[in-house]
C-alpha cells in the first residue's frame, strides 16, 4: 500500500489523536514535549517520509533520548518524560506543572552553564550560542501561552490535515453501484468493499485487511459504538465484530439503499420503492417504518435527535436522475414529511449543526437547526470531486463523529471511459477500434459483428450498439429514465433491455437500429428489479431474473407470445442469478448463494429435474460454448485474483456430467458485481470483455481514497453556524 502526503502537522500529534481519538488538554502537552525536545535536540523526534509513516513513529517509537545535549538538567529531562508518556493518563495532568521543574532546571546544578557538547546532530540555529537555561525559559514562556487555553473549556484548535490512500496492486473497489466506504464514528479505521469482500484499515496504519466470510459485501455501515460493521450480500442484512468472528445475520433485504446504526443500536435501511425499515442491531424481523408513494425511491435514512424525524434522500420517477432528487425529513409520530433541499443526494446531519449532501460531484454544506429542521443560509462547497454511486443515491464519502472525513477523490462529472477487447482462452488480447466509453454491461449479437453496449453517459443509463469492425455507435434508447441491462434477440434484429421509464420496472424490446417505438414485453407487479438472461432456443419465451423485496432475487421463465405468463422457476430463500440455457434447450445454468458464496449449478429444463453443482470455491456468470460441450464461469475466490474458469460438460440429453474446473486466465477486466453481463461469450469462443484499457476508471486523484482529519474545523470556516 502507498500513501502520500498532501498537508499536515502529524509530527506534533498524540498517540491518542493518531488513533483518532478523543483529544484534550493532555494532547497539547505531548505536543509541548515535542516542541520543547525538538527545541533541545535540533530536530523533531517523529518525522516519516508520510504522514501514515509519521503517525506509526509516534505510536510505536520512543524518542531517542541519547540525542539530548548531555547537560541538560535532570529537571527538564524528568519534564520530557513525563510529557511524552505515549498513555495519557500516564502524562503530565496540566501544563502549570511544568513550571516546577522547569524552575528546577533554572535553580538546579549547572542551570545557567552553558551547554559544554553539541548534539550528535548539526546543531540549529537556536543552540549557536545559547544556555539550556535559555532554551528552559522559551519553555516556560511557550508554557506561560499554553497555560490559558489548556485550563478553559474552550474547545482546542485542531487543523485539518490530510493523506492519500492507494489500493495495492491487484486490489479494487467492488460494489460502485452503491456506497463502497465508511468510517467508524469514533474515527479508528476505515471499512471498504475491494475484490468482492470488505476490507478494514486502522486509521495510522499501512496495511488494510480482509475480513473473513464478508464474500459478495455490499453497502458498509458502522454501529454507533464502532465495534459492529454491518453490510448486506446475497440478499440478507448482516453484521461482523470489530474483534472477529463470523458474521451473523441480522434479516432478509433486498438490495440495501443505503444504511445508518443509532445510537439505540437500531438499524435503518433503505428499500428502493420499498420504502424504508428498521431491523435491532442484534437482529430480527424487519419493521416497515416508512412507505413511499409509486414511482417513489428512498435511500440514505438516518434518524435524527429526539427519535421522531428520519432524514433521507428521495427520488421521484421524474427526477432524471439522483442529483434531482430532494433531502427531506419525516416524522414518525405524524407522517408529515418536509422537503429541506431541491437537488441532491446522500444527506447526512452531523452534530456540528450541518446539513452535507452529494450534488454533482460536489459535497455541499448548509447550517441546519435540528430543533427546527430548518436549513439557514445558502449551501457552500466542503468537500470538490467525489464520486457518486453509480445506480443507488449513494455518495462515496462518510464522516466520523470525531471530525474524520473519508471519500473516494474523482473529478467533477468524471467520465469512466472504457474499452472493449477481445480475449481468447490463453488470455491473449486483441483490442477493438470501438472508442472508449462509460460502458456498464455488454452483450453480443448472434452473429458476433455487433455488441449491445449499457452506457453511463453521466447524466441517463441507455442502451447503445457498437458495430465491432467498423467501430461505429449507435444510440438505442433516448428515454429519460435509466435504460439497461441489454439482451440481443435471437434473430440479431432487436434488444430487449430493462427500463423504469413507467414508474416501475419492466422488460421492452426495440429495434437494433434506434428506430421505431419501445414495446412494453412485461411488468412485474411489486419487483425492484428485472434482468433478461437469455432466449430459449425458439426465441419464444426467455429466462430472466426478477427482484422483489420479499424474497430477492429469483429466476423465472417469461413466455412472451400473447399474452405474457410468468412462470417462477428457482425460487428460494438464497439469491440466483445469471440464468443461461443450454444449446439444446435442455439445462439451466445459474448462480446461487444458498451455500454461502455464489456457486453455479446446472439443473434440467424446463422441468428443473437433475441438479449439479459446477463450480467449486465460488463462481457467478456462467455461459455455454457454442456446442454445449463446455461451460465457461468467473470464479469468485476468497481472495483476488478472479478468473475465468471452463468446465467441461458430457451431457446425452437426459444425464449430464461435468468434469474439474480449470482456470483459463487471470480476470483482469471491468468488473461490476451488480451486473450479470460481464463479458460476451462468440461462436468461435473468444471473450468479449470491458476493459479498463481505454480510458480510466479511477478518476483524476492519484489516491483511491482520500483522508483529512480534524475536518470539523474546515467545515465550520466554510459554513459557519449561528
Amino acid at each position: 500500500t502507498k500513501m502520500g502526503v498532501i498537508m499536515g502537522t502529524a509530527a506534533y500529534m498524540s498517540p491518542e489523536q493518531a488513533r483518532a481519538g478523543t483529544a484534550d488538554r493532555r494532547s497539547d502537552i505531548w505536543a509541548f514535549g515535542v516542541v520543547l525536545l525538538e527545541m533541545l535536540t535540533g530536530q523533531a523526534p517523529f518525522t516519516g517520509k508520510t504522514v501514515s509513516d509519521t503517525l506509526a513513529l509516534v505510536l510505536t517509537k520512543e524518542p531517542d533520548w541519547a540525542s539530548l545535549p548531555s547537560s541538560t538538567p535532570t529537571a527538564l529531562q524528568r519534564l520530557l518524560h513525563r510529557c511524552l508518556e505515549k498513555e495519557p493518563k500516564q502524562r503530565l495532568g496540566y501544563i502549570g506543572d511544568a513550571r516546577l521543574d522547569i524552575d528546577d532546571a533554572r535553580s538546579g546544578p549547572g542551570g545557567d552553564e552553558t551547554a559544554e557538547r553539541a548534539p550528535a546532530t548539526r546543531p540549529a540555529f537556536w543552540q549557536r550560542p545559547t544556555s539550556v537555561a535559555a532554551i528552559a525559559l522559551g519553555a516556560a514562556a511557550v508554557a506561560a501561552l499554553t497555560v490559558g487555553s489548556l485550563m478553559t473549556p474552550a474547545r482546542p484548535i485542531q487543523h485539518p490535515s490530510r493523506f492519500g490512500i492507494q489500493l495495492p496492486e491487484g486490489e479494487a473497489f467492488t460494489g460502485n453501484g452503491s456506497t463502497i466506504v465508511a468510517v467508524a464514528p469514533d474515527g479508528s479505521y476505515i471499512v471498504h468493499t475491494a475484490n468482492n469482500a470488505l476490507s478494514l484499515r486502522p486509521i495510522g496504519q499501512l496495511e488494510a485487511r480482509r475480513i473473513p466470510g464478508t464474500d459478495g459485501a455490499r453497502v458498509p455501515f458502522v454501529s454507533a459504538d464502532s465495534q459492529w460493521i454491518g453490510f448486506w450480500s446475497g440478499g440478507q442484512l448482516k453484521k461482523v465484530a470489530l474483534s472477529g468472528g463470523a458474521p451473523v445475520t441480522l434479516c432478509e433485504a433486498e438490495r440495501l439503499f443505503g444504511a445508518s446504526w443509532g445510537e439505540d443500536d437500531t438499524i435503518l435501511f433503505g428499500q428502493a420503492r420499498g420504502g424504508i425499515w428498521r431491523v435491532p442491531g442484534a437482529g430480527g424481523t424487519p419493521e416497515p417504518l416508512i412507505a413511499v408513494e409509486d414511482g417513489e425511491t428512498a435511500h440514505g435514512p438516518q434518524m435524527l435527535p429526539g427519535e421522531e424525524w428520519v432524514l433521507f434522500t428521495l427520488r421521484s420517477v421524474d427526477a432524471g436522475s439522483w442529483d434531482e432528487s430532494q433531502i427531506v425529513v419525516q416524522s414518525l409520530t405524524t407522517g408529515a414529511r418536509e422537503i429541506l433541499v431541491n437537488g441532491g443526494r446522500d444527506a447526512r446531519y452531523l452534530s456540528t449543526g450541518h446539513l452535507v449532501y452529494a450534488l454533482n460531484g460536489v459535497v455541499l454544506g448548509v447550517a441546519f437547526d435540528v430543533d427546527t429542521r430548518q436549513v439557514s443560509g445558502g449551501p457552500a462547497s466542503v468537500v470538490e470531486g467525489v464520486v457518486s454511486a453509480a445506480f443507488t443515491g449513494g455518495a462515496q464519502f462518510s464522516v466520523a463523529r470525531n471530525g474524520s472525513l473519508v471519500y473516494r477523490p474523482g473529478a467533477m462529472g468524471v467520465r469512466f471511459e472504457r474499452g472493449l477487447t477481445w480475449v481468447d482462452r490463453a488470455g491473449q488480447e486483441e483490442a477493438l477500434v470501438v472508442s472508449p466509453g462509460p460502458y456498464l454491461a455488454v452483450s453480443l449479437s448472434p452473429d458476433g459483428t455487433r455488441a449491445a453496449l449499457s452506457m453511463d453517459a453521466g447524466d441517463n443509463l441507455d442502451v447503445w450498439v457498437a458495430e465491432l469492425e467498423r467501430g461505429s455507435l449507435t444510440r438505442v434508447t433516448t428515454d429519460a429514465a435509466p435504460d439497461t441491462k441489454p439482451l440481443w434477440s435471437p434473430d440479431g434484429e432487436s434488444v430487449v433491455y430493462e427500463s423504469t421509464r413507467d414508474g416501475a420496472p419492466a422488460l421492452y424490446r426495440k429495434t437494433a437500429d434506434g428506430t421505431g417505438p419501445a414495446e412494453r414485453l412485461f411488468t412485474f407487479d411489486g419487483a425492484t428489479e428485472i434482468i433478461p438472461g437469455d432466449w430459449s432456443p425458439d426465441g419464444t419465451a426467455l429466462v430472466a431474473v426478477v427482484r422483489m423485496p420479499d424474497t430477492g432475487t429469483d429466476v423465472g421463465l417469461l413466455t412472451l407470445e400473447p399474452p405474457s405468463a410468468w412462470e417462477p422457476l428457482i425460487q428460494t430463500e438464497a439469491a440466483e442469478c445469471c440464468p443461461a440455457i443450454s444449446p439444446d434447450g435442455r439445462w439451466l445454468a445459474y448462480t446461487s448463494s444458498e451455500t454461502g458464496p455464489e456457486e453455479v449449478y446446472v439443473q434440467r429444463f424446463p422441468d428443473l429435474g437433475q441438479r449439479r453443482p459446477i463450480s467449486i470455491g465460488g463462481g457467478f456468470g456462467p455461459m455455454w460454448s457454442a456446442d454445449g460441450t463446455e461451460l465457461f464461469y468467473l470464479r469468485a475466490p476468497s481472495g483476488p485474483p478472479v478468473a475465468m474458469m471452463r468446465v467441461a460438460i458430457d451431457s446425452d440429453g437426459a444425464t449430464l456430467t461435468a468434469g474439474q474446473p480449470e482456470q483459463l486466465f487471470d480476470w483482469q477486466y471491468y468488473d461490476r458485481m451488480g451486473e450479470h453481463q460481464r463479458y460476451a461469450l462468440s461462436v468461435d469462443e473468444r471473450f468479449l470483455v470491458i476493459s479498463p484499457e481505454g480510458g480510466t476508471d479511477s478518476a483524476t486523484s492519484p489516491f483511491d481514497l482520500v483522508v483529512v482529519m480534524n475536518w470539523f474545523e474546515e467545515l465550520q470556516a466554510r459554513v459557519p453556524t449561528p
